[in-house]
């Protein structure tokens, strides 16, 4: 089995601005944030990231490892600590499921 961080080649990231550029998983350039502060609550958050990958394996096992845990208000968990899995094209992806980090700390929003 090989294991792999969304760092390493072949895995390719999409739709967040900096992460090549210093390996940050936010959304927005924190310089786009400091001229906009309305955007930093959104613009910190990695939701809509992507990455992806090509491989011929009959099976695939994802494992999503986090240090922290935000709730967002009014958001479902879903969206605000979990990952789609899609097989597939990318405009003819097959959804497969969702996956929920492990490693959480300051799991209970109400902290």
């Amino acid at each position: 089995m090989k294991i792999f961080e969304c760092k390493d080649l072949p895995i390719k990231v999409f739709g967040l601005m900096n992460f090549y550029k210093n390996g940050s998983l936010m959304r927005l350039p924190e310089e786009m944030m400091e001229k906009m502060p309305q955007l930093r609550q959104f613009g910190s958050r990695s939701t809509g990231g992507r990455i992806g990958f090509r491989t011929n394996t009959k099976n695939l096992y994802v494992k999503l490892v986090s240090k922290t845990f935000i709730r967002d208000s009014f958001t479902p968990q879903t969206a605000s600590s979990g990952l789609d899995v899609y097989i597939g094209e990318r405009t003819e992806g097959k959804f497969l499921g969702t996956v929920f980090p492990t490693g959480l700390r300051g799991t209970n929003p109400n902290e």
